[in-house]
């Protein structure tokens, strides 16, 4: 990264190195919470398009914790819509954590609940153990099955698309005015990285 050195002081340099990784490090925050939404917002897309037939009265426990993508994207979903707050957006874009809309201001704080859960620092995952009465064999002799509850395909998820969505545009000009702020002008791609930025040409 170059600097314009339009002082001979020391101190004048160190203020704006420092200044510059401030502004480097405002924008990695809301590029990473950018990226983080739009991801959710397609995952969430695609269980809609996948799973929303299912209705809410069908999610039997041996249905949706059994499909190894239901899981995946229930997961990063979960996950990936509460890590930019986990790391501290809320203080870098404050109405970001907090919605108009009651129903999504709910599911806001429940994915909080299910990141804890899905996490494994919760115990509040449950299974139903019952005999195997199809099995002839002494060694397997039951069945087991998650029974905790599942985001409901259409509801939840489609209502988690929106919110992303509504989140992805607050944060568009936040984004693009920090970039602006970092580099008023460049040519290249550039890397944010927690070491910095770095042009992608020189990489």
């Amino acid at each position: 990264m170059l600097y314009a050195n339009l002082s001979d002081n020391d101190n004048d340099r160190y203020s704006m190195d420092q200044k510059q990784k401030q502004l480097e490090s405002r924008a990695l925050a809301l590029a990473a919470a950018w990226s983080d939404f739009d991801v959710v917002e397609e995952s969430a897309k695609e269980v809609v398009r996948r799973f929303g037939a299912i209705e809410p009265r069908d999610l039997g426990i041996m249905r949706l914790h059994k499909h190894p993508l239901f899981v995946a994207l229930q997961t990063a979903c979960v996950i990936g819509y509460t890590r930019p707050f986990a790391n501290g957006l809320d203080l870098i874009s404050a109405e970001c954590s907090k919605y108009s809309k009651r129903e999504w201001q709910e599911l806001h704080e429940d994915l909080f609940v299910w990141r804890t859960c899905l996490t494994g620092y919760s115990s509040s995952r449950q299974f139903v153990v019952a005999r195997d009465v199809e099995s002839k064999q002494t060694s397997h002799r039951y069945v087991i099955a998650e029974a905790s509850p599942v985001l409901e395909p259409l509801t939840d998820f489609a209502t988690l698309r929106d919110m992303c969505a509504d989140r992805k545009a607050i944060l568009w000009p936040q984004l693009e005015d920090a970039v602006s702020e970092c580099y008023p002008a460049f040519y290249h791609p550039v890397l944010l990285s927690l070491g910095g930025a770095a042009d992608l040409l020189d990489s």
